[in-house]
């Protein structure tokens, strides 16, 4: 029977309607519940207010409007026709009878207007009987369909204003950071605030007090008894968007409980409370978020407030028009307000006379608090909220100020407006009902919702029991007969609705894949075209490489891949890249860890690139192994002018033998290098004396080592640190050579007092002539020193040195582990090269006037020298 309510509902919007004069309001809005669209419409006639449909769709644009309200008044005209031959003109007649239509400011909406009026323009020509004898004025003012918005919407907007304001005078005042109250505490780092704060602020305190609100965290009903002990009830209110003044009526609350609030927080102990009540203690003792939140709680008491109950009044502005002046009159006081708001944050304006403000508890709350001593952020954050403000009433209520299409009050468009209802919560009540029985009823079809909606709403009972009972009757039974009919119709609705999805969810995938494909392009278009390219810093090796992939290898000239942590697969994958890239003149691959893998690699990337101009590797762990593969691929670059090896573990001996081999083969274009803080043996100046002679080369090195000079005079002689880039306990294990750990420790203990002091191992450093910081000797001590006593005795000296040693077997372990992974072409190439690949030591003959490989930090005289 419920189906066949919806027929008798629908005969009694179409009789109603046939009868009416041609000035009903048309109502519509959408709403999205579960992934599901609804568009719901109602009509206002001078005696009533009736739910016309409610339909479900698979889209909400314009289009989908006209065809649903098409179709909802051609069902209406099919049940109140006697033949098909009176279903066109009945139509006609359903559809001409709306000449105002209300919606909210959606664009969707403002488009269905302009289709609406084009479909009336079409009727009027085809049924009017007099259209054509009409002048063009006449003919147009026949078409025309006066658009009205809901002003309740525009408190909605305000709100969103007043935020936005608040936000940009934060960011003013804190030197563009944006943070106040828990904002600059770093527990609340990691939260987002996506609102100002003190819009925040009054959320967070109805999230945490009122019931309905954070279910774990909240604390209502302990509050509630709280102010029960003080003979107070909670003025808050759930906040919800949804609800129009929501903001400024709880801005006043806030106001109004705030020293409440921060007693309730504070007798209990800091630990005791959550995050949330944390927040919202730290946001109220905020003196700047205060004063925000008393400027919108003015607005609130003064605008916002009085604004509703005028919309809502039944006696006061009894039609649209009269509201104009309230418009005007709001415009010229914000304005005003913007420039000097003084009047506005004392309560002494009464903006709407006929609706004056409310002097309660929280009025008075509110408008005592600005005799503060210091009131700059109320005052000037009410005049930026005024000016914004300002810009949205323009905005929004053009049409019924003086230069709208709705400013002057005609006496025609008063007559055709009757119909006209301030606000749209005829729209907004269907819809919650709507959710309602979707909630109680979820299995419920849209017709068995939509029957019932229109029987409760339109008094479908009571039209039918004012009836003749014969004519009751009859209606009775041809919405029973005609029931399968219509039933057959909404199958075949639901299996288009199925069929519309899935051609929406296709076109979705059609989209998405034609994005893909421009964005691809796009970024292929970008990638042929570039010629510098920065991809540091920490970018993982696998997207370095496909970037690199993706390159035009005859356009990139710059390329900066430093910090990206690219080391043994990685670094041979980008220097095979690199390798494609034959137009490169700068490479940057510093801070990584190309090693041996990756300087091998490097090298055979720089045979094949001509154009290279600038190399940097520093930073890159280049070991005289590695050094010695990359030089064959130096060897055979002669275009290379600049090479930056920095920070590499190059030792004395193999600097002259690099340089010697570079330019012995008389094919490398070299006329910078650049080595800091590698140091250089004492045949190295002279080589580069030599070569300078003949060509233009920069070397920029540290202190040569010279070998004919006694232990002391060549500890002068290198200033800084002689060991780089080693770890501290690594390097007290190298100075203890072969000794027992006792015989270390009493070497280390020079007055004999059976514990060893962080000035004794500093004294062994400088003895040794090894010039450390302060940090280093202070980590050996906080390693060793397990009891924290500032000493080290025997017991922690010998527990220190096992633990030292187990630590350099399991690296030494992890090494070998490491190494065996290694790629077999890089691996044949330590055999090639006769390198120990467990040492990493250089089998070949010692040349002689180079120093020796150090075995001993102990001061030692070369055979050279004796």
């Amino acid at each position: 029977m419920i189906l066949e309510s919806n027929l008798l509902a629908k005969m009694q919007i179409g009789e109603v309607l046939l009868r009416s004069q041609n000035s009903n309001t048309l109502h519509f809005d959408g709403t999205s519940d579960a992934q599901r669209h609804f568009l719901g419409f109602q009509i206002t006639t001078p005696q009533e207010n009736l739910s016309l449909a409610l339909n479900e769709n698979v889209r909400g644009d314009t289009q989908t409007q006209v065809e649903t309200i098409k179709e909802n008044f051609l069902e209406i005209a099919n049940l109140v026709s006697q033949s098909n031959e009176d279903i066109n003109e009945n139509y006609a007649k359903l559809m001409l009878s709306i000449k105002n239509m209300m919606s909210d400011q959606h664009i969707v909406n403002k488009n269905f207007y302009d289709e609406f009026v084009k479909m009336r323009s079409e009727l009027l020509q085809k049924f009017e009987s007099n259209w054509y004898t009409m002048s063009e004025n006449e003919q147009e003012k026949a078409a025309e369909i006066h658009q009205w918005f809901c002003h309740l919407h525009l408190l909605a907007n305000m709100g969103d204003s007043i935020n936005k304001a608040l936000k940009e005078y934060e960011k003013i005042i804190t030197d563009g950071t944006g943070k106040l109250g828990r904002s600059q505490l770093h527990t609340f780092s990691s939260w987002s605030d996506k609102d100002s704060a003190a819009v925040r602020c009054i959320r967070t305190v109805c999230s945490a007090l009122v019931s309905g609100g954070n279910a774990s965290s909240g604390c209502p009903e302990d509050f509630k008894t709280y102010l029960f002990s003080k003979g107070k009830t909670c003025r808050l209110k759930r906040f919800e968007h949804t609800r129009f003044n929501i903001i400024f009526e709880n801005a006043g609350a806030v106001i109004y409980h705030r020293n409440d609030i921060i007693e309730f927080f504070s007798k209990s102990s800091s630990s005791s409370l959550n995050m949330l009540q944390k927040s919202v203690l730290s946001d109220l003792q905020d003196k700047t978020i205060f004063q925000e939140i008393l400027s919108v709680a003015s607005i609130g008491q003064i605008i916002t407030t009085p604004f509703l109950r005028l919309i809502d009044s039944k006696t006061v502005a009894t039609h649209i028009l009269d509201l104009n002046q309230h418009f005007l009159q709001l415009q010229i006081n914000l304005k005003q307000w913007s420039k000097d708001p003084s009047d506005l944050i004392s309560g002494e304006t009464v903006l709407f006379p006929e609706v004056p403000p409310c002097k309660d508890d929280i009025f008075d709350a509110v408008f005592l608090n600005h005799l503060l001593p210091d009131t700059d952020v109320i005052s000037e954050s009410a005049s930026l909220m005024s000016t914004h403000l300002y810009l949205t009433v323009s905005r929004l209520l053009k049409n019924q100020l003086p230069e709208g299409c709705h400013g002057a009050d005609n006496e025609t468009i008063r007559e055709e407006s009757l119909t006209v209802p301030k606000h749209n919560r005829t729209s907004e009540k269907n819809f919650a009902d709507f959710k309602q029985i979707r909630h109680f009823k979820p299995n419920a079809s849209i017709e068995h919702i939509e029957a019932t909606l229109m029987w409760v709403n339109n008094k479908t009972v009571e039209w039918l029991d004012l009836m003749d009972p014969e004519i009751k009757n009859a209606k009775i039974t041809l919405a029973m007969k005609r029931a399968p009919e219509f039933i057959s119709k909404w199958h075949e609705r639901k299996i288009q609705l199925k069929q519309n999805r899935l051609e929406k969810l296709k076109e979705k995938e059609t989209e998405k894949a034609r994005k893909d494909a421009q964005s691809i392009k796009n970024k292929q278009t970008a990638l042929d075209t570039l010629q510098m390219l920065n991809l540091q810093p920490c970018n993982t090796v696998q997207d370095v490489t496909e970037m690199l992939q993706k390159c035009h290898h005859k356009n990139l000239q710059e390329l900066d891949i430093s910090w990206n942590h690219i080391r043994r697969h990685g670094a041979i994958d980008i220097s095979r890249a690199i390798k494609k890239n034959i137009s490169l003149t700068f490479l940057n691959v510093s801070w990584n860890g190309f090693a041996f893998e990756g300087c091998s690699a490097l090298s055979e990337a720089l045979e094949n690139n001509k154009n290279l101009k600038q190399l940097d590797l520093s930073w890159n762990r280049v070991h005289p192994p590695a050094l010695l593969e990359l030089m064959k691929g130096l060897c055979r670059n002669a275009t290379l002018q600049k090479l930056n090896l920095s920070h590499n573990p190059i030792t004395p001996p193999f600097t002259s033998i690099f340089l010697q081999a570079l330019f012995d083969t008389n094919f490398t274009g070299l006329t910078e290098i650049i080595m800091e803080k590698i140091v250089v043996d004492h045949d190295f100046p002279e080589l580069l004396q030599k070569i300078q002679e003949h060509q233009e080369l920069k070397v920029i090195f540290e202190k040569a080592l010279p070998l004919r000079v006694r232990p002391d005079k060549l500890r002068m002689e290198v200033q800084g640190p002689a060991v780089f880039n080693m770890d501290p306990l690594k390097l007290l294990y190298l100075l203890k050579e072969k000794n027992r750990a006792q015989d270390f420790f009493n070497k280390i203990n020079k007055d004999n007092n059976d514990v060893v002091t962080i000035d004794e191992i500093q004294t062994l450093f400088t003895d040794m002539g090894v010039s450390v910081t302060r940090s280093v000797v202070e980590k050996i001590m906080d390693f060793m020193d397990t009891d924290n006593s500032g000493a080290i005795d025997l017991g922690e000296f010998l527990e220190g040195d096992r633990r030292i040693r187990k630590m350099s077997r399991d690296f030494a372990r992890s090494s070998r582990q490491q190494i065996k992974r290694e790629y077999n072409k890089y691996s044949r190439s330590f055999t090639r090269a006769h390198i120990d690949p467990m040492t990493f030591q250089l089998k070949i003959q010692e040349p002689k006037q180079l120093l020796p490989p150090i075995q001993s930090r102990e001061p030692s005289i070369s055979p050279v020298m004796r």
